[in-house]
């Protein structure tokens, strides 16, 4: 993974959390997609598109032009294109492989997408082990083979290869939901 993506895509993240203004929400119930956030004044999310442009420049030597419209962050540099979508805006990109599966009834709380990966994250109330066994049963089924697999401090973390294709799943449970993290690098 190369430094300039790595800036860029920790600036995005820190910038669509930034332009949202906080929910007095229990700290029992974490954000959910369907909970719309209002968009920050223009001055402001102006002032942290400038912060990740500079952050950007800082780490990378290079330019960035920064987009925070709403819940969706773009960030474009001389190495490619990164999009983040929260909440609402959150939504599965057409090119998303159709071979591996988004959890039924899961919430699709946030999307990553670079020319090298789409990174999904959701949520589920179903139980952490049984979530995990539908992805390994089901991506083994589906032709992908196995590459990794490890369960460490209450994670359960695997890796499936299909050809040159190659999927990364983290599976975790915190606040009485279940946490998936999808990582699909792209060929």
């Amino acid at each position: 993974m190369n430094k300039a993506f790595v800036a860029i895509t920790a600036a995005g993240l820190v910038a669509t959390t930034a332009c949202r203004r906080q929910e007095s929400t229990p700290p029992e119930k974490p954000h959910r997609a369907a909970m719309a956030e209002p968009a920050a004044p223009p001055a402001a999310r102006r002032a942290v598109e400038k912060l990740v442009e500079d952050a950007v420049k800082d780490q990378t030597g290079g330019s960035a032009k920064v987009d925070i419209n709403g819940q969706i962050t773009r960030v474009q540099t001389a190495h490619g294109e990164v999009q983040m979508a929260s909440g609402a805006s959150a939504a599965l990109p057409d090119d998303f492989p159709k071979d591996i599966p988004v959890y039924s009834g899961a919430t699709l709380s946030q999307v990553i997408s670079t020319g090298e990966s789409i990174h999904l994250m959701l949520a589920s109330t179903t139980p952490q082990a049984d979530v995990t066994r539908f992805y390994r049963d089901t991506l083994m089924a589906a032709g992908w083979g196995k590459e990794m697999e490890m369960q460490n401090a209450g994670n359960d973390m695997f890796s499936f290869v299909k050809g040159p294709r190659k999927v990364a799943i983290m599976v975790t449970r915190a606040n009485n939901e279940t946490l998936i993290s999808l990582t699909v690098a792209r060929p």
